[in-house]
């Protein structure tokens, strides 16, 4: 597979990721009542689902590293250990 192909598959790949984003999160924009326990909120399900995979993020990369590094592999500078 030539250079031009991937460069095309990949560029095909993102466009179509990014239309899927747009379309799940434009239908998410209307705010709902969200409960949890005592508190309720008004929040788009859009804000809700990029704070949790932000939560995500920030929670999984350091346990994701924390249980590599006890494996014993070396994190590369500037990347996460694979």
């Amino acid at each position: 597979m030539t250079r031009s192909v991937r460069r095309r598959i990949r560029s095909a790949a993102f466009v179509a990721a990014a239309a899927l984003l747009s379309i799940l999160v434009f239908q998410n924009l209307e705010p709902r009542r969200i409960q949890v326990l005592f508190w309720s909120i008004d929040v788009a399900p859009a804000a809700l689902m990029a704070v949790v995979y932000l939560l995500g993020i920030l929670t999984g990369v350091p346990l994701a590293r924390s249980f590599l590094l006890k494996r014993g592999d070396k994190p590369r500078e500037g990347k996460m250990p694979r």
